[in-house]
């Protein structure tokens, strides 16, 4: 550690980035959720007849409420799956550190079990993120869903002309 204090610090500051950017991503999943469970909800009472349901212009009511049922359970399973990821990557960030300690105090086999923690909760923390990523990209195909039920029916004539430009 004394020839290239920076060594240690590659175990530690690349870990905790990753956690860092993962609880960031874990934000704005979280507020998807959020808008995700007011639709539902909305849904939800306008098809129970509610006075207070939404004006959502959705076609078919229940095919919405089906992808907004999907999309709140994908919702859950990536953000889920975002906090394994930042957790993998804290641990992996504090095995790290300890390890530089431990090795200071007693080189040898804790330079190589740190070593291996550390790259085991990493992988950890990368598997879940990868997974949580391909969560949402499934949850943004129900968006896209959504978008289009909630789109006026087109006529013939639309389509025509928006070939012609």
């Amino acid at each position: 550690m004394d020839a290239n204090p920076f060594l240690p610090l590659s175990f530690i500051a690349g870990p905790a980035i990753l956690a860092n950017a993962g609880a960031v991503i874990l934000n704005g999943a979280s507020i998807r959720y959020n808008l995700a469970i007011g639709l539902w909800r909305d849904l939800q009472a306008e098809l129970r007849g509610d006075a207070t349901a939404s004006l959502t212009p959705y076609t078919d009511r229940r095919e919405a409420l089906q992808l907004a049922n999907r999309r709140v359970v994908l919702l859950v399973r990536g953000i889920s799956l975002l906090y394994g990821a930042v957790g993998g990557f804290g641990v992996s960030a504090l095995t790290g550190l300890s390890g530089a300690v431990l090795s200071e105090v007693q080189p040898g086999h804790w330079v190589d079990v740190s070593i291996g923690l550390t790259v085991a909760a990493a992988a950890v923390g990368l598997v879940c993120l990868l997974s949580g990523a391909a969560y949402f990209v499934l949850e943004s195909r129900c968006t896209i869903g959504l978008l289009h039920l909630g789109l006026p029916p087109r006529s013939e004539r639309e389509i025509e002309d928006e070939g012609v430009d």
